[in-house]
């Protein structure tokens, strides 16, 4: 098991002469190590966010050193919250009474932690940051980053509700080859808060951590592609606990400590801070690439993927030219779709006009043969004593002005005799 830790003071803390607010610290024992690491608060409220800071996360790592078994086969979680908690604020009354403070008000952080034991892990988080695992050649969450009503808000140890918030996951390691803590200023660039997704560069990054010289590639990928590419990086740190065989060994009954020369004294420890400031909004991550990572850090796996993104235009060329082909089909398709319809329409048109020519023909004819020539009687007002005009009498039909030849045959039309009506 290695154990490999990096933390810069990022460029607006830097640019404003601020103190490295965060810790990091980790203890290697004959069977437990554990690792943590806490984001000081960043704020003038939060003057000695740094002391807190240092005090809880020593105190994690020792309380676990101590309790583990306790600890994982207790199944209160409320309990087991509350304890996290005591421990923690023990701590920093006791940091606090050292740095003469009335309270423990100033000494606000976030707390991240992880114990291994064997093949078994206990997870701890209160505020943002994130833990992860790269599991199966897939990256992870173990736990997840909290953050209050704005963005740049979390919650902190010091909290007399404190452990209303606090994550505990409890687990075994199985297929398990690397562990991760990131504060937030590693994870606004590694991890995508609204798809759940990690940056594919942070495998790299991983994968390099088991070189000969893995620390010193880890720490320059973080500072060169996080905190020195960003002009308003956040403080950032980064553990990574990596198992010498890639895959944690099946649980056994026994559990069996790693060999002496795995396992560094705990008097290398060491704490090492970052700092943030969760006044200001969280910076915009800058957009890592994997190719330039993977050229810098230089390892076998960095190596392929270089070659893979090297070969990507051909690729992305080979799906454009399949996307053509189908677009040409599918106009192709609708040009034929719209011809036949086009066709149906005018041999349809042209039938109901020919239908309804005949059928105008038809009637045409009907009401020829069926048209009589007739003489209606003309009628006049008795006391008018006009005659009417035989030629204009607008009460006489049409029908009796047609030629004789128009009459039917056989059909005698009678004389209208004026005296009649006198």
């Amino acid at each position: 098991m290695k154990i490999i830790t990096c933390n810069f003071r990022g460029r607006k803390h830097s640019e404003r002469n601020e103190p490295c607010e965060d810790s990091v610290y980790y203890l290697q024992g004959s069977a437990v190590t554990t690792v943590a690491v806490a984001d000081g608060a960043g704020s003038k409220k939060y003057e000695h966010a740094k002391e807190g800071a240092d005090a809880v996360t020593k105190a994690i790592c020792n309380f676990f050193d101590a309790k583990f078994d306790d600890f994982f086969e207790s199944s209160n979680e409320l309990e087991l919250r509350s304890v996290i908690q005591t421990i923690c604020h023990k701590a920093l009354k006791e940091r606090a009474k050292e740095l003469e403070l009335e309270s423990i008000e100033t000494m606000a952080s976030t707390l991240l932690a992880v114990s291994i034991k064997g093949n078994k892990l206990i997870s701890v988080q209160i505020g943002d940051g994130l833990i992860g695992r790269f599991f199966h050649e897939e990256l992870e969450t173990i736990t997840m980053p909290q953050n209050g009503e704005y963005a740049s808000s979390t919650y902190f140890i010091n909290n007399a509700d404190a452990y209303k918030m606090v994550q505990i996951r409890k687990m075994f390691l199985n297929g398990t080859s690397h562990l991760f803590l990131m504060t937030d200023g590693v994870a606004d660039c590694m991890f995508n808060d609204f798809n759940g997704e990690f940056n594919e560069s942070l495998k790299m990054i991983l994968e390099a951590s088991d070189e000969p010289k893995g620390e010193d590639k880890v720490q320059k990928a973080v500072k060169e592609f996080i905190v020195d590419a960003d002009p308003m990086s956040d403080d950032c740190t980064l553990a990574v606990v990596c198992f010498n065989e890639r895959k944690c060994p099946i649980e056994t009954e026994t559990l069996q400590p790693k060999p002496a020369e795995d396992v560094k004294s705990a008097d290398d420890a060491k704490p090492e801070a970052v700092a943030e400031n969760e006044q200001i909004p969280f910076p915009q991550a800058p957009v890592l690439s994997p190719q330039y990572i993977a050229q810098q850090i230089n390892t076998p796996s960095a190596t392929e993927v270089t070659q893979a993104i090297v070969n990507m235009p051909e690729v992305e060329k080979k799906k454009a030219v399949n996307w053509k082909l189908i677009s040409i089909i599918a106009a192709a398709v609708l040009v034929v779709v719209i011809a036949v319809v086009s066709v149906v329409l005018v041999v349809t048109n042209k039938g109901n006009d020919e239908k309804g020519t005949t059928k105008q023909k038809e009637t045409s004819s009907f009401v020829s043969e069926n048209t009589t020539t007739t003489t209606t009687p003309s009628t006049s007002r008795p006391d008018s004593g006009i005659l009417p005009d035989e030629d204009n009498d607008p009460f006489q039909s049409s029908s009796s002005k047609a030629s004789e030849n128009d009459k039917e045959p056989g059909i005698k039309v009678p004389s209208i005799n004026v005296s009649d009506f006198i």
